[in-house]
Order: C-alpha cells, then sequence, then structure tokens
C-alpha cells in the first residue's frame, strides 16, 4: 500500500528552534508517511543540517514572502510589513507548481509567517497543518491542538 505523502514547507534557512521542530516532525512522520521538505538555501544551515542528519531536503533559492505582523514583527502599518506580504505575491506560481508536482495528502508550514500560502492549499483542495512555535507557549499550544484536531484523520 502506497504511503500518504506529507508536504512540510520550512520559511528559514537558520538552524532555531522551529527548524528542529520541523526536524523531528520529519522524522516522526517518515515511519508512516513519504514525507517531502521544502528549505531555503539562503543561508544554507538548515539544508546543511539536515542533508547532515540523513535527510533529502528539496530547496528553493529565494527567501519565502511572509506576514510578519503574526509571529510579532512589523505591525500592518508598517512599510516593512507590506514589502514582505507584497513579496509573497511573486512566489504564487512557484508553489502552485509544487504542489502540483508534489500531489501531498497533507501540507505542513511551520510558522504563522506562511499563512498567505492558506489560500493555495485551500483552491488546490489540500489539507494544511500550520505548526507555530510562538513566544506566547499557551496561545502557540491552543493553536496547534486546534490545527490537529481539525486536520486530523
Amino acid at each position: 500500500m502506497k504511503k500518504k505523502k506529507v508536504l512540510l514547507i520550512h520559511h528559514s534557512g537558520l538552524v532555531g528552534g522551529a527548524g528542529i521542530s520541523l526536524y523531528n516532525l520529519w522524522l516522526s512522520l517518515q515511519v508512516e508517511y513519504e514525507v517531502v521538505g521544502y528549505v531555503p538555501d539562503d543561508p544554507p544551515s538548515f539544508m546543511k543540517f539536515l542533508k547532515g542528519k540523513g535527510l533529502s531536503p528539496k530547496i528553493f533559492d529565494y527567501r519565502l514572502g511572509k506576514m510578519t505582523y503574526y509571529s510579532g514583527g512589523n505591525s500592518a502599518l508598517a512599510p516593512k510589513f507590506w514589502y514582505h506580504t507584497l513579496h509573497s505575491l511573486t512566489q504564487i506560481k512557484y508553489w502552485e507548481n509544487v504542489l502540483e508536482s508534489e500531489k501531498p495528502d497533507l501540507v505542513i508550514v511551520n510558522s504563522k509567517v506562511l499563512c498567505w500560502m492558506g489560500f493555495l492549499f485551500k483552491k488546490g483542495g489540500y489539507k494544511e497543518c500550520v505548526l507555530c512555535k510562538g513566544d506566547n507557549k499557551r496561545e502557540s499550544k491552543q493553536y496547534n491542538e486546534s490545527n490537529y484536531e481539525k486536520n486530523a484523520g
């Protein structure tokens, strides 16, 4: 029987808390699922970390657009917020092509700053889950539990 496919999308090339969480998630999921992970190659730290652990991430060679408001970053009134948000628009076609070629059963992004991708997943009929590691641990725990319950099964 063919394993269901899970697509992981990571937002940063740095090794940090979100990256380590994604790495551990990948290890757990690969026992029962086919796991494909997409990570940026700039900076290359996280990509090298994963490869050094025996995983084979796919890379994209640009910084992802993000909505920094959700990470405690720039307010919606700041020019930098709009720079990052509008930057997301230039990446829509790339991710539509990734979804079409990978055909995942579930897509997991590990940061709320990638919430802009949600409309792509909904448009394509993909189940999605957003894992977040935030400053507010209670909020992050509730958010993760809610997403898991909604998309499990």
